[in-house]
């Protein structure tokens, strides 16, 4: 099983999803999906706690990691900018990563909200869920109360949009 997982994560390392050029990787979690670094936005801490207080939380959010724009690895199929990710079925582009319930990866566009954008709504979406043991990775097809119209994540992001952010 070892040798297994250390040829799994070598293999990630090399991934790429934009050139077939080996890029340098610091740890299994970046060769994943986990990317960006701890800084300190405008508004995001407000933001992580106005968005984790309406999913129902009382503990301590989670961890952001901002992917800056300089940092933009890909353009998914909408033509939006974001970093590498693995999915079930291979490579992707991605705006957000959850991976564990306490840390989440997000784009980070400058001048644009994060009601706007929708993606710290969004990730901590799925560190809730995965929290009470849901794991939802196609979303329940954006419906129910959690990802549909009108449900958890909009009214989150409805929050943010009244507090201005």
């Amino acid at each position: 099983m070892k040798s297994f997982l250390i040829s799994f994560a070598f293999t990630l390392a090399f991934a790429s999803c934009v050139s077939d050029v080996p890029q340098p990787v610091k740890d299994i979690g970046e060769a994943i999906g986990i990317k960006g670094k701890e800084i300190d936005e405008p508004g995001l801490e407000k933001a992580k706690w106005f968005v984790w207080s309406e999913y129902g939380e009382t503990s301590v959010p989670p961890k952001v990691l901002i992917v800056e724009e300089k940092d933009f690895e890909c353009q998914d199929e909408r033509g939006h900018g974001g970093f590498c990710v693995i999915l079930k079925d291979g490579m992707g582009c991605r705006q957000g990563y959850t991976l564990s319930p306490f840390e989440v990866s997000i784009a980070y566009y400058p001048g644009r909200s994060f009601s706007e954008v929708g993606i710290l709504a969004h990730e901590y979406m799925h560190a809730h869920q995965s929290r009470h043991g849901v794991f939802q990775a196609d979303h329940n097809n954006f419906q129910g109360q959690d990802w549909g119209a009108g449900g958890l994540m909009d009214r989150a992001n409805k929050l943010l949009k009244e507090n201005g952010l």
